[in-house]
């Protein structure tokens, strides 16, 4: 019996010792005195460990721990990286389907004003990714839609074709037959044309200045009686208050 208990009292010390001992690590790491023990702790080892070794394994932890700084800045980089080639990828899926002409001929441009409503919109300024010169051409989706009439750093104003106060040639029908549109203000255009001349609604019309590309198609004919020429009417192929990109060719000048 007496061997029994003695035993039992060994086990139970031999399960109380390694947890007073785990304790007591703790109470080191996590107390006030944690600093000054490991400060000892460093004293201890630098006066009983050879020079070359404690210089070892401060280098080593130096290592360790500027190689986890070069890893969370490497993985930071890696982000930016593919966010940079996202954003890329990005900006070019949305210039094709804005049709925005990008080469080294053509300047990026955002509209940030537009003159007055929709009736009366004849102007509007946009800011330009770099420099352009008065007199450059406008392009929204490829189709022309005016000319830069004015230049304020990286702001240019741009003169609609529609703006009442515009003229320029024209061609019609097929056969096309050329002649003058003028500009009625708000994306809309008028021709006047010889009743001899066949046109019809929904013929091409092209401005031989930009290109011969098809610009628009003719929306209505209407004549009198008594006057020689028939009223062709036609407008942009868009409602100008959805032109938020625009690419502006640069002059060769």
């Amino acid at each position: 019996m007496t061997y029994l208990l003695q035993t039992k009292r060994k086990k139970s010390f031999s399960f109380l010792f390694p947890g007073i001992f785990f304790l007591f690590i703790l109470l080191v790491l996590f107390s006030p005195l944690s600093f000054v023990v490991r400060n000892l702790g460093d004293k201890v080892a630098r006066a009983l460990l050879p020079d070359s070794f404690v210089v070892f394994l401060y280098s080593k932890k130096a290592l360790n721990a500027e190689n986890e700084i070069l890893k969370k800045e490497n993985e930071a980089l890696k982000a930016e990286l593919q966010s940079t080639v996202e954003l890329e990828e990005e900006n070019t899926r949305l210039k094709e389907s804005f049709g925005i002409l990008d080469t080294e001929e053509f300047v990026f441009g955002s509209v940030v004003l537009r003159g007055g409503g929709s009736a009366s919109l004849n102007k509007i300024v946009v800011r330009v990714s770099s420099e352009v010169k008065v007199g450059d051409s406008v392009y929204f989706k490829k189709i022309p839609i005016g000319k830069v009439e004015e230049v304020n750093k990286n702001l240019a104003t741009i003169l609609l074709l529609s703006s009442p106060q515009n003229t320029f040639g024209v061609s019609i029908g097929d056969p096309s037959f050329e002649s003058e549109a003028h500009g009625l203000g708000g994306g809309s255009f008028e021709v006047f044309v010889p009743k001899g001349v066949e046109v019809v609604a929904g013929d091409s019309v092209s401005i031989p200045s930009f290109g011969n590309n098809s610009f628009s198609k003719i929306s209505d004919v209407s004549s009198d009686s008594a006057d020689s020429f028939q009223r062709v009417l036609f407008s942009f192929p868009f409602n100008l208050n959805y032109v938020d990109l625009v690419s502006i060719k640069k002059s060769d000048e």
